[in-house]
């Protein structure tokens, strides 16, 4: 168990979002994770264990 965890940590990215929209209406956003690992401009996201958030609310104009 503690060898699975250790390879997990090992094997994680971050990656960071920034949206083209510039609209902030408080509204919700979809976001879309694909991971092209062998360059063939598919994804391969079934060979891989992405977790990710599927979507998040834009706060609106003035809030934070």
């Amino acid at each position: 168990m503690l060898e699975s965890i250790s390879v997990m940590l090992r094997t994680q990215y971050t990656l960071g979002y920034t949206p083209t929209n510039p609209r902030r209406e408080g509204k919700r956003r979809r976001i879309q994770v694909l991971v092209d690992v062998d360059g063939d401009g598919k994804p391969d996201n079934d060979r891989l264990e992405v977790q990710h958030r599927r979507s998040y609310i834009e706060p609106k104009e003035g809030k934070k």
